[in-house]
């Protein structure tokens, strides 16, 4: 009851879900972000708090949350206990591996530390690939392989990620200002 309260709170009043040092009252108005997020919580039949969560993750290390919400998607359908055939695990599907490489004291067992190791460790992939999304989310997938597996994946992710910009992202220059906004 407290979270419909809280979102009604947000959707009424001119009240912001800034957390972070950038201002995202640049997107329009900070009503705007509670729709976004509300948005794309309700196309997903996610938790509102966990979307918004997502957008706090990213917007700390500069990774479109779009982005990272179509990733979640095709990797785990938004389940935080997926385990794939290769011990890639939660939202995710952060291998052992990869969680000893972008930060061993992180549990990738934990709901929100899995999304942050893998918002991490595809804003190092961005670095990495110069910002190439294609390359980056390939290798997020094939790892070193990336270069003769991962298309269709990628593939899937950038049509989730095209389909929830169209359906949900009002004002494509605001967004784009606030985050590193993904083309490929």
């Amino acid at each position: 009851m407290k979270r419909v309260v809280i979102l009604i709170m947000l959707l009424v009043g001119d009240f912001s879900l800034e957390t972070h040092v950038v201002n995202i009252g640049d997107y329009s108005s900070s009503d705007d972000w509670a729709v976004l997020i509300g948005n794309v919580a309700k196309h997903y039949n996610q938790d509102f708090w966990l979307i918004k969560d997502i957008f706090d993750i990213c917007l700390q290390y500069n990774v479109d949350p779009l982005l990272m919400i179509s990733l979640i998607k095709i990797e785990s359908d938004f389940n935080p206990t997926a385990l794939s055939r290769k011990n890639a695990f939660g939202y995710c599907q952060i291998t052992p591996i990869a969680n000893r490489d972008v930060d061993p004291k992180l549990s990738r067992y934990d709901k929100r530390e899995n999304i942050i190791l893998g918002v991490r460790f595809i804003n190092k992939l961005l670095g990495l690939f110069e910002d190439n999304i294609e390359n980056a989310l390939r290798y997020y997938n094939a790892g070193h392989d990336y270069d003769k597996k991962g298309e269709l994946y990628a593939k899937n992710i950038k049509k989730e990620y095209r389909m929830l910009n169209l359906l949900y992202v009002r004002d494509q220059i605001s967004y784009g200002k606030i985050y590193r906004k993904e083309v490929f």
